[in-house]
This record gives C-alpha cells, structure tokens and sequence, in this order.
C-alpha cells in the first residue's frame, strides 16, 4: 500500500456498510468528519464512455431507464474537519469521454475519502480506478474495473467485464458479453454469462461459476476450491495450486492437469 492510500479513509454514506478508516493502513486518522457534496449533472451520448478515478471511497453506478443525464451525488469525509471542504469531485468531458476523479488534498496524517453514487442513462461503457472501497454497478453497457481493495458486485451488464482485482469479493450476475477477471485474493461468484468467463489469475479464495453458454478457462488459480456448473462450452484448468476442482453439465470437453 502506497503512503498516499495508506492515510486515505472513507466513511461510507449507507448505514447498511459501515466501513472502518483503520482499515485503510495501521496509523490512519479517524475519518469522524462528513459532508455530502454539491450534486452536479453532466451530459454523456450514447456511445461515449466514462472514467471514475478515486483514491478511495465506496462507489454505486445504475442505469436509470428514462435518464437522460448523468446524475452524481455522494459524501466527503476527513479526520480534520478544516480540511473537508478541500475534498473535490472533478467532472469533465473531453473526446467523448466523461471524467470524474475525486481530488484529495496533499496532506500527510489526515484522512480522506468520497463515496459517489452515479445514476446515469442506458448504453454507456464506464471504466474504473479504485484505490479502496466497495464497488457496485447495475445495468451499465461494459465493465472494466482496476481495483486494489473492497468488495465488487455487478449485475445485467451488456457487453464485456474485465476485472483487475487485489483483494475483495466478486460477485457477477447477468452479463451478456465475456468476463476476464485477474484476481489477488477474495471469493468469487460469477452467474448467468452469455460469453465466455476466463480467470487468468487467481492467487486465494473460492470460484464458483454457474450457467455460461462459452467457455469457462481457469489460466492459474493459487489456492482454494473451484466448482463449475451449467457450462454451454468447455471447462479448463490450465494451473491449479490447491484446492477441489468440482464440476457437472458440462457440454463440451473437460481438461483439468494432472493435480487438480
């Protein structure tokens, strides 16, 4: 954990997920204080994208059918109360991409942390960079998520979802393009995939898999079991550490090596 990230802190606006500011690194500041930010709107056209780039925070993103604007809101928080309203949300709009990164200030032994929530009209890919924080996306047009910590759960996504996690949950249900997922640590759950699901990497945790009309390609799992089910296409481990291998209604071939 960089020194930066490891003094960050984030308080989470839902009473449902409390999270803990120690959890971010032995020493950091209680992040006791809290505002919730200006709202703000922004324009993003079918067929354009969006990036969400936070140091540290829990983030929601859901379609909303009729909207035809994206809506944000949320909460900063920070262990020096002087210092919270310098915790920022900046928005912008370039070459058909809509930006938002949180902005934090350089400050060493204080908390910081913004959890966003984003309602945002159907057709739009979103892209994510998150230092630590849980993460949750419904019904958006394409995944990718480049994560260091927190639990992700995703759900009736259209089109791909490439996932590039350090530790926390996974939980995927609903996708109709394929799934990538390189994975640190943490259990994962992946249902109902039109495509393909292929973890590359796997280091600890479970994997549970069901209902895939493609392919389901373990490349390297580390540690823990691995239970296939319902598969359209064939199921391979490639490189099992340790761990059960576990499968049934399998319609292709199945390949496992030779310690699995």
């Amino acid at each position: 954990m960089s020194q930066m990230i490891a003094w960050r802190c984030v308080v989470s606006f839902s009473a449902l997920l409390p999270l803990a500011c120690g959890q971010f690194g032995i020493g950091t500041p209680p992040c006791a204080h809290t505002q919730p930010i200006e709202p703000q709107t922004a324009q993003v056209a079918a067929g354009e994208s969006m990036h969400i780039d936070l140091e540290a925070g829990n983030l929601v993103v859901e379609v909303v059918p009729d909207l035809t604007e994206v809506k944000i809101t949320g909460e900063a928080c920070s262990s020096e109360l002087e210092q919270l309203p310098l915790v920022q949300l900046k928005v912008e709009s370039a070459d058909g991409v809509l930006k938002l990164a949180s902005v934090f200030p350089d400050i060493s032994n204080v908390g910081f942390g913004l959890d966003l929530t984003v309602q945002m009209p159907p057709g739009i890919p979103v892209r994510v960079k998150n230092g630590s924080g849980a993460i949750s996306m419904q019904g958006v047009a394409g995944v990718e998520i480049d994560d260091g910590s927190g639990s992700i759960e995703l759900s009736d996504i259209h089109g791909d979802v490439r996932i590039d996690d350090g530790s926390g949950s996974l939980s995927l249900t609903g996708v109709t393009g394929s799934v990538w997922i390189d994975d640190g640590s943490g259990n994962m759950e992946v249902r109902r995939v039109e495509g393909s699901v292929t973890i590359e990497d796997d280091g600890s945790g479970s994997i549970f898999v069901e209902d895939v009309r493609g392919d389901v390609i373990v490349e390297d799992d580390g540690s823990g079991s691995i239970d296939v089910r319902l598969v359209g296409g064939d199921f391979r481990v490639e490189d099992d550490g340790s761990g059960s291998v576990d499968y049934s209604q399998v319609e292709g071939r199945v390949i496992l090596p030779d310690d699995a």
